[in-house]
């Protein structure tokens, strides 16, 4: 059987921390996928689930009631194409 690959996904420095921030907030578990710098490490689907959960960030906290993105949504976005880059 073989054994899923790690994955590192570099990360500017702004995505990294508002990364860290969404999974603090939504997901300590996946803190570990974080490495000094500014790369995310992850395995198997891991990445697909961090993906989701910035997601999940976006549709709670990235929008105003019209429905426009904020800034904090458009950031968010980046992260999400970030995180989506190299699929």
């Amino acid at each position: 059987m073989k054994r899923p690959e790690l994955e590192t996904t570099p990360l500017s420095d702004h995505l990294y921390k508002l990364l860290r921030d969404v999974l603090a907030k939504r997901a300590p578990q996946f803190a570990t996928a974080l490495r000094d710098g500014t790369d995310l490490v992850t395995l198997g689907d891991q990445k697909s689930t961090i993906q989701s959960i910035v997601g999940d960030e976006l549709i709670e906290t990235g929008f105003l009631p019209d429905y426009e993105p904020t800034q904090r949504g458009l950031e968010l976005e980046d992260l999400i194409d970030a995180l989506c880059s190299d699929e």
